[in-house]
């Protein structure tokens, strides 16, 4: 019989080689856990106020920067990746 050894037992099915890594995502406000996968509460091109305050803070104290060079240096020594053209909307209301 195929798949049989000789002494007429089925070798054991093999296990896989990789596991599922348990959910070690952190319980804070921005995440919210739905069955086994973890989903933000915004959406993935939004950004959450924290950023956004983050974004402005920088951007507040170094007013002699262009918005192109606040970018850069968010990306850089932040984590936050964000466009020239988000930094522009969100400074817009506080030059108003």
């Amino acid at each position: 019989v195929p798949g049989q050894t000789p002494t007429g037992h089925r070798p054991p099915t093999p296990q896989p080689k990789h596991r599922r890594r348990p959910n070690t995502y952190p319980e804070d406000h921005a995440v919210r856990k739905t069955g086994y996968r973890v989903r933000r509460r915004v959406p993935w091109n939004r950004l959450t106020a924290d950023e956004g305050h983050t974004i402005l803070r920088i951007a507040r104290a170094s007013t002699e920067w262009s918005r192109r060079k606040v970018v850069a240096w968010i990306t850089d020594h932040e984590d936050v990746a964000v466009s020239e053209a988000t930094v522009y909307r969100l400074l817009m209301p506080a030059w108003s």
